[in-house]
């Protein structure tokens, strides 16, 4: 932010605060405890350092709120700081190119010289009629067929009268083997049957006892605490703001920061958020809700844990 306009703007604004502050016996301390802005952007103000100082849109609004602290009417003197000082846009590769002047295009020379006729084409070669290839001759299956013989000997049927000793003597065997077990089974003494009592013992059936319930502890999964002492804050940016972030009293983060950023810090003791545009930030402390830090374009500063 080297702008020379707003650097000279800036002088005459620091004068009049510096001389307003010591004339009133007000320190640096106070009015950074006051508007909740860092005293290091305060001196910077004073000292007219663009270079230690945000975006202009938010030195605009330190400057009504310091001059408001000390008495003075901050809005109007903020407007004497411009805000929108944005130089002419340099020429573009594309303009210096088009207002180059191009060179004038030379005629182009038609060569008047008659060609020579081509060479006419070689005529086409007789077509040479190819001479018919022999298919290959398939072999012939020769297929052996049985011949049917007459001289086989028929089959005699005078061979049935010579089976008939054979089919006398086997009943004639069988006969005297059913005779001898007859014989055998009168000859024994009747027994008497005793009848047997045939108790059927009925094994006894093992008593299975219901399975007891096992309680399973089904245990649910209980969200993890944040740790004894820790401090987490997240922060959802809706619109562009200057933020600055301590964390146990360390600089974590100071710049600024565009519209749908999401960021979050974590410290052992503290977390300090300072936000020049109070309405566009929204924090939220170890998973709570996020709450908007203040109204649009006011400087506002969160201590988290909350102070009682």
């Amino acid at each position: 932010m080297g702008n020379s306009a707003q650097k000279e703007q800036l002088k005459s604004i620091a004068t009049r605060l510096s001389e307003e502050r010591q004339k009133k016996s007000i320190s640096l301390e106070e009015i950074a405890a006051k508007t909740y802005i860092p005293q290091r952007l305060l001196s910077a103000i004073e000292d007219a350092n663009l270079d230690r100082l945000p975006e202009p849109v938010f030195i605009q609004g330190f400057i009504r709120r310091y001059a408001d602290a000390i008495g003075l009417d901050g809005t109007a003197l903020s407007k004497e700081f411009t805000v929108d000082l944005s130089p002419l846009p340099a020429p573009t590769a594309a303009t210096l190119i088009s207002s180059t002047p191009e060179p004038p295009l030379k005629p182009v020379v038609q060569n008047t010289t008659p060609l020579k006729p081509a060479a006419p084409p070689p005529k086409p070669a007789a077509p040479v009629t190819p001479l018919p290839t022999p298919k290959p001759q398939e072999p012939e299956l020769v297929r052996d067929e049985p011949k049917l013989k007459l001289n086989e000997p028929k089959l005699q049927t005078n061979q049935a009268p010579s089976r008939l000793p054979l089919i006398a003597l086997g009943g004639a065997i069988a006969l005297g083997v059913i005779g001898i077990l007859t014989a055998t089974l009168l000859n024994r003494p009747a027994e008497r049957s005793t009848p047997v009592a045939t108790t059927a013992v009925q094994s006894p059936k093992p008593s299975i006892a219901p399975p007891s319930p096992t309680t399973q502890a089904t245990a649910k999964p209980s969200p993890s605490p944040s740790p004894a002492g820790a401090v987490g804050v997240k922060m959802n940016v809706n619109e562009d703001s200057w933020v600055e972030v301590l964390v146990d009293g360390n600089p974590a983060f100071e710049g600024t920061l565009p519209k749908g950023t999401q960021r979050s810090w974590s410290g052992k003791q503290q977390v300090v958020v300072t936000a020049g545009n109070a309405g566009g930030v929204a924090l939220s402390y170890n998973n709570a809700t996020f709450k908007p830090m203040g109204s649009a374009g006011e400087v506002q500063s969160a201590t988290f844990p909350p102070t009682p």
